[in-house]
Order: C-alpha cells, then structure tokens, then sequence
C-alpha cells in the first residue's frame, strides 16, 4: 500500500505506507506536541487531536514550536529567523482586540488570536504593508472575542474549512482567508502563531497558524508556540485582562 500523504502542491507521496497505517514512516505520526498516535486517515492530526484542538494535547513530553528559530531580548526586541530568507525584527508588540460592545476583557467569554511576524511575498522576499487595507506591521497581536458576529457567523466557507477558529479570526481580521492569502498566484507567506484564551486561561495551541496546513519555513511544524513568543504575547494579553 502507498503512502497517501499528501505533500505541497497536493501530490502523494507514494512511498510505502508503515504497518497498520495509511503513511510511510516519515508522515504517519500525528504532529500533535506530544502525541504518539498514528494520524487518521487522510488527516492531519490524529482522531484525539482533531477533536481537542485548540486545546493542550495530552502529554507535554515533546517541547513544541511553532515558531522554528525566535529569540527575546530583555529590551522587547524580537527576531524571528528562517534559513534562505529574511529575518524578522520588531520592538514590542501592538495588541488590537475586538468584542461585541466595544468592551474590554469579559471573564465570561472566549477568545481567539494570532500573532503576525509578517507577510512575506515570496516573489519580492519582502513584507508587505497591508493585506486589504489593514496594516501588517510584525509584532501586531489580532484577538477577538470569539462571540462577535463576524467571528461566530463567518460568512467564508473556506476560512470555516480552516480550522475550529483561527481561520475565521483571520478573515474577521483581513476580511480574507489564509488560503487566498497564501494562495500560489499570491505568492505570500502568512507567518504568525496563534492562541486563545478559553475559561481565562491562556492557550497556545493552533492547527491553522503554528503549523499543519499554512505551515512556512518559518514554523516546525509542531502546534504549540514558540516558548520565547509564547511568553511575550501571554504577558502583553495577561496585562490587557488585567485592565
């Protein structure tokens, strides 16, 4: 039997599948931190982690990364490095939330972010400026109270495809999603790691932005954030709850 991985640019991989399984040996491991299941069908994660995302997997014996190569200085100055493209550097971050009201921080609501480093367009190696008029500075945390219409009632059946939420916050946020945004035509490179926070705690878990589908050479493909980012964007949303 062959592998029925199904590589970028949607090709199989065609090698033989391991026993028991519907993936050779090199794609036939969930990719949940963690998780030592064989993955599902066809899926990118395995039954559990399927149903449980966004939330912890169930062991934290693997430290994840979404974010590949990030570091933090004491001054808030961030880099974000891949190998063969640009670096990344920006001082501190921007936080811009949403809620119904207008509001701020309700302990009785869920919400759902990302944190954009930047979009790359991949033609040109660099960034660009905006996404259909929204600026894309890196550094820039996007939350949403995941009650908000545009979120809850997100007309964009692909950004619903893309995951449980992120996806549909990223089209609350671009009016676009990820896939037209990364789409080949496009060229871009959406790089960012996402989070939420759910019963006022914080979590840092994403199928769509830490890795998976929209991963880029920016990310190791794991769900979980970086360590070092995970940190900066906990503090700076801990201090807007806290407001």
């Amino acid at each position: 039997m062959s592998c029925e991985y199904y590589k970028d640019g949607g090709y199989p991989c065609g090698k033989t599948a391991a026993p028991g399984s519907d993936y050779c040996s090199k794609y036939h491991r969930c990719p949940g931190r963690g998780c030592e299941s064989q993955k599902s069908s066809r899926e990118d994660l395995c039954s559990y982690c399927v149903e449980s995302e966004p939330a912890p997997s169930r062991s934290r014996k693997k430290q994840g990364a979404g974010i590949t190569n990030a570091s933090v200085r004491d001054d808030g100055s961030v880099t974000i490095r891949a190998s063969g493209y640009p670096t990344i550097r920006f001082q501190d971050t921007t936080l811009n939330t949403w809620s119904p009201d207008g509001s701020g921080y309700d302990p009785d609501q869920d919400y759902a972010g990302f944190i954009l480093y930047g979009i790359l367009d991949r033609e040109t190696d660099r960034l660009i400026g905006s996404l259909n008029g929204v600026g894309c500075s890196p550094g820039t945390i996007f939350l949403w109270d995941t009650s908000c219409g545009s979120v809850a009632n997100c007309s964009s059946s692909e950004a619903r495809s893309e995951g449980q939420v992120h996806g549909r916050v990223f089209h609350a946020t671009f009016n676009c999603s990820v896939t037209a945004a990364t789409e080949i035509d496009r060229g871009h490179f959406v790089i960012a790691e996402g989070f939420a926070v759910q019963n006022g705690q914080f979590r840092s878990r994403s199928g769509v932005f830490n890795g998976g589908r929209f991963e880029t050479p920016y990310h190791d493909g794991t769900f979980e954030m970086h360590e070092k980012t995970m940190g900066l964007v906990e503090r700076r949303v801990a201090r807007w709850m806290d407001e």
